[in-house]
């Protein structure tokens, strides 16, 4: 995964920032879900902290999933 700062510093209506620790507390709930799933779930917690507050910075991120092959 590669994330820009925008994800991270993702703030609320108070000015708290959602921070890396939310990040990868969501991160860590996506154990075994698609590329596709990771990305929509992480947007949406970020998107849920900031509960429609104006962002000020871009929110770019890349999940890749590497499959073995048997």
């Amino acid at each position: 995964m590669a994330y820009t700062d925008g994800i991270s510093e993702a703030m609320n209506h108070a000015d708290e920032e959602w921070g890396e620790d939310r990040l990868m507390d969501t991160i860590e709930t996506c154990d075994g879900l698609r590329a596709q799933e990771v990305l929509e779930k992480i947007f949406a917690a970020a998107d849920a902290f900031v509960a429609g507050a104006k962002q000020h910075d871009d929110m770019t991120l890349v999940v890749l999933r590497v499959v073995a092959r048997a």
